[in-house]
């Protein structure tokens, strides 16, 4: 299976969802770290609010350097 090439935007409730249907979303398309492009976290109003890496880590930004979210 080709994984999408357009971005795909889910509805989640918080953090912990996100990383878990990012996780979801790397494993049924058997994507690599260097093919994972996703994991953007916005609000309603598109604003950037975390970045999920590909090793499952919660981010406040997604350039280098920022903060990680526990979560």
């Amino acid at each position: 299976m080709t994984k999408p090439r357009e971005f795909i935007y889910y509805q989640v409730q918080n953090l912990k969802e996100a990383r878990e249907l990012c996780q979801k979303y790397i494993k049924y398309y058997e994507l690599g770290s260097s093919s994972w492009t996703g994991g953007r976290v916005i609000d309603n109003e598109n604003n950037l609010i975390a970045h999920v890496s590909y090793n499952d880590r919660a981010w406040e930004g997604k350039d280098y350097p920022c903060k990680e979210i526990e979560i």
